[in-house]
């Protein structure tokens, strides 16, 4: 089950969160989740996605599907792995990964390649 909360934010306080969270390379509603949920499931599945990819070779092709490999399967809420496709996507454009999109695949799905 999903709840689903909304806020509403000053211009200048949406110009901080916003500022805060891409500094952080998160979209804004994971920069809140984050602060206020510590050692929630994507916090602790977005760290070990990030490790994997900075141990990746120079030149490897991926998606984030494939970096949890048979782990992805157990991964209950759908939220969360596209939580984890779109917060990583952001983290790329933000150029705070050595990671470059790589095109898309016939499902759709972002590919990558390490730099």
């Amino acid at each position: 089950m999903s709840v689903n909360i909304q806020i509403t934010l000053t211009d200048q306080e949406f110009k901080i969160l916003k500022g805060r969270s891409d500094e952080a390379g998160l979209t804004p509603a994971q920069f809140i989740k984050q602060r206020a949920l510590d050692h929630s499931e994507f916090n602790t599945l977005f760290s070990e996605l990030c490790q994997k990819v900075e141990e990746l070779e120079v030149g490897t092709e991926f998606d984030v599907k494939s970096i949890f490999g048979p782990k992805w399967f157990t991964i209950k809420e759908r939220g969360i792995k596209l939580s984890l496709g779109r917060n990583f996507n952001k983290l790329v454009k933000s150029g705070n990964v050595s990671v470059k999109e790589n095109g898309k695949d016939s499902a759709n799905t972002q590919k990558y390649i390490k730099m």
